[in-house]
């Protein structure tokens, strides 16, 4: 079935960025900050290209879920006894966006809050029977979604790339 989704794909256009470079003054030409070297700029449009596939995707099946519920579900299917604080890092998003994300699985009937024994502000999030089977439902379509993006990249430089950008975020992790 992988195999038959990545045969059918349509095959991507290149891209590029341009500049306008005819209005770059010559001492400045050489140090011209290119977009198409930039490692932000990449990741970012990597990043977004991946969340409309995967939504494009769900979508496609008759799903109606975010990438951000996904991440929630997939988070909490994997960490039990999580606080709404610790998702939000995950998230990395603030304690508004994270509530209100909640309130949408909480109506979904996803996720429960129950409030911790030890400290009763905090909530202590647990995903449901329903929250469970979503998440089995989803996991194959990102699955896919990330072997279409991986297609003709050897999984050593995949790995490379991975550590690479893992390094990157440790050296910012210094300041």
């Amino acid at each position: 079935m992988i195999e038959n989704k990545l045969e059918n794909s349509k095959p991507r256009k290149k891209r590029t960025v341009v500049a306008a470079t005819n209005s770059i003054r010559e001492d400045e030409q050489e140090s011209f900050y290119s977009l198409d070297d930039s490692i932000g700029y990449n990741v970012r449009l990597f990043t977004r290209k991946l969340r409309q596939r995967i939504l494009t995707n769900f979508k496609d099946r008759g799903i109606k879920a975010s990438i951000e519920e996904w991440i929630c579900l997939a988070f909490l299917f994997r960490f039990e006894d999580v606080n709404q604080y610790h998702l939000g890092d995950i998230l990395m998003q603030d304690k508004t966006a994270v509530t209100r994300l909640l309130d949408t699985l909480e109506k979904k009937n996803m996720v429960r809050r129950l409030i911790d024994k030890k400290d009763k502000r905090n909530r202590i999030l647990k995903l449901t029977a329903n929250g469970k089977r979503t998440y089995k439902a989803l996991r194959p379509i990102v699955e896919i979604t990330i072997i279409e993006a991986k297609r003709g990249i050897d999984e050593k430089d995949y790995q490379t790339t991975i550590n690479t950008l893992k390094k990157l975020t440790d050296n910012l992790e210094i300041f």
